[in-house]
């Protein structure tokens, strides 16, 4: 379901994943898609979430079938396209996973939580994180010790064609002329200490392999075990334990047991 949202609304990092991962789905750009970690019913608790591995691995497999019945947008020259001869896997599509947290209740981020948000920026996964300060939308890109380096996305930028990218890319000397590299760099280095965060944010890894989602399953199960008391996001095999009642449910053919019933 298409999330809907009123123009002029601030967005929660709940509601912006999910409208992240919709667009993504309905065009499937060089057949890449998105998976939002969420719990039963799409619901958002607290606490740290759960990556469920099976369930990754099924929604993965599902779309790598499927486009959804729409159009997939080919990038001609990007890694994963098919034009590029690259090797598929039957049974895998490039995914974006997509992690909505709130780390706190206070005005910032818990101060417990930092160096395990620096170690997610260090992942060979990671594609960032969507959050800010308080009254601030930023987009966090790479961290040293606990200084946050982001991009402002409120700074417009001219659009570079898709095709002069990759041109430049594979040929050094595209047609259309000279890369325009100033539309992809600040003036100045943009960065704000971690325990300024506000404690709402989305955590996005890109997974273009299976191998990719099991080496981050890995990493992420170690970033686990080392913040002890407090992870960021824990990983269970699976399948989630939502979908062992829906399981019963449908044995029990949607009746309750003898002991639910009550005689009067």
């Amino acid at each position: 379901d298409k999330p809907s949202v009123a123009a002029g609304r601030w967005l929660g990092p709940c509601v912006l994943a999910q409208g992240l991962a919709a667009l993504v789905n309905s065009s499937r750009p060089g057949g890449v898609a998105a998976h939002v970690v969420a719990g039963k019913d799409g619901g958002f608790g607290g606490g740290a979430p759960t990556l469920y591995k099976s369930l990754v691995l099924k929604v993965a497999e599902e779309f790598s079938q499927s486009n959804g019945g729409t159009a997939n947008v080919d990038l001609p020259g990007a890694p994963f396209s098919a034009a590029n001869g690259c090797e598929t896997d039957p049974r895998w599509a490039p995914l974006v996973i997509l992690v909505p947290l709130v780390l706190g209740l206070d005005r910032c981020v818990n101060p417990r939580y930092v160096p395990g948000i620096v170690r997610m920026l260090g992942l060979a996964q990671s594609v960032g994180i969507l959050g800010g300060k308080p009254g601030a939308s930023l987009y966090f890109v790479g961290a040293q010790d606990e200084e946050l380096f982001y991009l402002d996305p409120h700074t417009v930028q001219l659009a570079v064609p898709l095709e002069q990218i990759w041109g430049c890319a594979q040929t050094g000397s595209p047609e259309s002329g000279p890369f325009p590299t100033e539309t992809y760099h600040c003036q100045s280095v943009l960065h704000m200490n971690a325990r300024e965060l506000d404690p709402s944010m989305v955590l996005g890894f890109y997974c273009r392999t299976r191998a990719d989602f099991d080496s981050l399953c890995l990493e992420l199960e170690l970033l686990a075990t080392r913040a002890g008391s407090t992870p960021i996001l824990t990983v269970a095999p699976g399948p989630p334990p939502w979908h062992s009642d829906s399981d019963a449910e449908r044995r029990d053919g949607g009746a309750g047991s003898e002991d639910d019933w009550e005689l009067v």
